[in-house]
């Protein structure tokens, strides 16, 4: 709320508990840190490189906390039965649409870690997160299949 200038959307953000609900809460979070856009540090959380180089490079309008206000005013209206659900998504699929279409040949300067070379062909391998944690993968994968397992103590924390 404080970097919204709008009193009425300040206040809307002041009176929203949070990001998503207590039950989903953990899961955004968790999902923000697997991507690489949240870092913890001991017992607090912060913004990744690759989380500054995206909000710099999406419009205004989409880093804008405003915007979750105004979000947070048509869900209540959708509660209170004056805006349908579909009207609501259908007004977001047009605006999502015209974001595409104006940022369609945006790139984004984020620096990918690459491991060590294929055991299997020499190509770079890629970080990627499995069921049994990290391990560098072929970036030429699914052409090539090749692995490396990530050590307990080279794991970024």
């Amino acid at each position: 709320a404080k970097l919204v200038n709008d009193p009425r959307l300040k206040q809307k953000l002041r009176d929203t508990t949070g990001i998503g609900t207590e039950a989903t809460r953990a899961g955004i979070i968790k999902g923000l840190i697997d991507r690489g856009y949240l870092l913890k540090k001991k017992r607090a959380l912060m913004a990744s490189a690759a989380a500054h180089t995206l909000i710099e490079a999406v419009p205004a309008a989409v880093a804008d906390p405003g915007m979750t206000a105004i979000w947070e005013q048509a869900l209540d209206e959708i509660e209170l039965g004056r805006l349908t659900l579909d009207a609501f998504v259908a007004k977001q699929a047009n605006w999502i649409a015209q974001l595409v279409a104006h940022c369609g040949t945006l790139i984004l300067p984020i620096a990918v870690e690459t491991g060590p070379g294929c055991p299997m062909c020499n190509a770079s391998m890629l970080r990627r997160k499995g069921k049994s944690g990290p391990f560098w993968s072929c970036s030429r994968y699914p052409d090539c299949k090749g692995t490396v397992s990530i050590s307990k103590d080279t794991r970024r924390s």
